[in-house]
């Protein structure tokens, strides 16, 4: 889940020049894989039994198939733009400045911000496992609060700070689920997946549109695309193996938690911390949660630290209100950008739960992921020709795209009118913005 990473590239396009090509398969594929490996794996497998029951693993192979669909077109239009900026770059490359600026919209306050919120109330429920009394407790939302102010503090101080404390929190988030993994798969996933029912139509959209939500963020690892060595070849590579890791992963500790919890499993607000605690005992499920607020913590500081830039970028170049490029003069960072961030995403948390909210990220990048898609069959059709001598082509022509933007659609038309509405805010609002940026100059 950090898409938020797109950002850290708007402000270096004017040195993409001096940029070395030094990133290969092997690096590209474990950022990746870190930036899709976020918080909300620590609460999904529930949320997607309350929706599908124990034929949850359906909706994770649907997601994993619209997944590599989009990720081959993010391959082909990543191997023929050559600068840096990841969904941006490419929907203004094929499409002009507009288009681009509604993506840009979208991803921080539709995708990020919303994705920030429901991550704090995973980072509140694996906190509540330490202390009981927080459960169900008015300090909820104070919390929550505390925590994103924190985050937001931390990040205004300075920028090294930030990098530093997300840089911890990261290493420490696989280590939990692949002990999880280890003992949980050979003890019960065969037994779970003979309990597999099959889901209606209904059933399976509802579903994978929220559990998208766990898919999204392996193309930020695109983000540099300028510094990729051979692209043509690393860029495909290194996202199917990155993709085909994370869909095993997952599949995974869903048939773990299915076994090991069984009926009860969509009842449980820390479903990974409770079938460790059946699993392993009591310090399995510490290490666990332990793993949870961690990996929470980590994913809402390098967000808040990532977002609040492009945000900034974008005021600097005119895009949005200058007030937004406001710098700190003690800590030269870009404050009034953080700190907007940061009351976003307290807003949204306290008004949402964490499944709405992660259905409103997932449709977020949705939109985004279409936009991507046409970007390119237009960038491959274009008579201006490839931007990049020698890209990458996807296998079959436009066939792939054409079924990467039906599968999104697919999944788009099961969001509620709520979302709808959200969504359309947020495009009215980038419209709106844009406008009057455009009249200023």
């Amino acid at each position: 889940m950090n898409m938020s990473e797109n950002s850290t590239a708007e402000g270096s396009r004017s040195t993409e020049g001096r940029l070395v090509r030094a990133i290969g398969p092997w690096a590209l594929t474990a950022n990746a894989i870190n930036l899709t490996l976020g918080a909300g794996i620590f609460v999904m497998p529930a949320t997607a039994a309350g929706l599908m029951g124990s034929s949850a693993i359906f909706g994770y192979l649907v997601c994993g198939l619209t997944m590599a669909l989009v990720l081959a077109c993010f391959a082909e239009v990543g191997s023929r733009v050559s600068g840096s900026g990841g969904a941006y770059a490419y929907v203004e490359a094929a499409f002009g400045p507009l288009p681009a600026f509604v993506v840009g919209t979208l991803l921080w306050f539709g995708y990020a911000a919303a994705a920030d919120a429901a991550i704090a109330h995973v980072w509140f429920d694996n906190l509540a496992e330490l202390h009981p009394t927080l459960k169900d407790s008015w300090l909820r939302p104070a919390l929550i609060i505390a925590i994103i102010a924190a985050c937001v503090g931390l990040n205004v101080v300075g920028l090294r700070l930030g990098v530093r404390v997300a840089s911890i929190f990261t290493l420490t988030k696989l280590l939990p689920l692949l002990l999880l993994l280890a003992v949980g798969v050979p003890a019960v996933a065969s037994q779970a997946a003979t309990a597999v029912e099959t889901p209606t139509a209904k059933q399976l959209g509802d579903g994978a549109l929220v559990l998208f939500f766990v898919f999204a963020g392996a193309e930020c690892a695109l983000t540099p695309s300028g510094e990729i060595r051979d692209p043509k070849r690393t860029v495909p590579r290194a996202l199917l193996i990155a993709l085909s890791t994370l869909l095993v992963l997952f599949l995974g500790l869903q048939l773990v938690a299915q076994g090991v919890l069984g009926a009860n499993l969509a009842s449980h607000r820390t479903p990974l911390a409770a079938a460790a605690g059946e699993l392993l005992g009591p310090t399995g499920r510490f290490l666990v949660v332990v793993g949870a607020i961690v990996s929470t913590m980590g994913t809402l500081v390098g967000d808040v630290l990532a977002t609040p830039r492009a945000i900034y970028a974008t005021a600097l170049d005119g895009g949005l209100p200058k007030t937004l490029a406001r710098v700190s003069p003690r800590f030269h960072t870009p404050v009034a950008s953080i700190v907007l961030f940061g009351a976003v995403v307290c807003a949204f948390a306290l008004t949402g739960a964490f499944r709405q909210l992660a259905a409103l990220a997932s449709a977020s990048v949705l939109v985004i992921y279409s936009l991507v898609c046409l970007a390119a069959l237009r960038l491959r059709y274009s008579w201006t020709g490839p931007l990049e001598s020698g890209g990458f082509q996807t296998p079959g022509g436009p066939v792939v795209a054409l079924l990467a933007i039906a599968s999104v659609g697919w999944l788009l038309a099961h969001l509620k009118l709520a979302e709808w509405l959200s969504l359309g805010v947020f495009v009215a609002l980038a419209l709106a913005v844009y406008g009057l940026s455009r009249r200023r100059l």
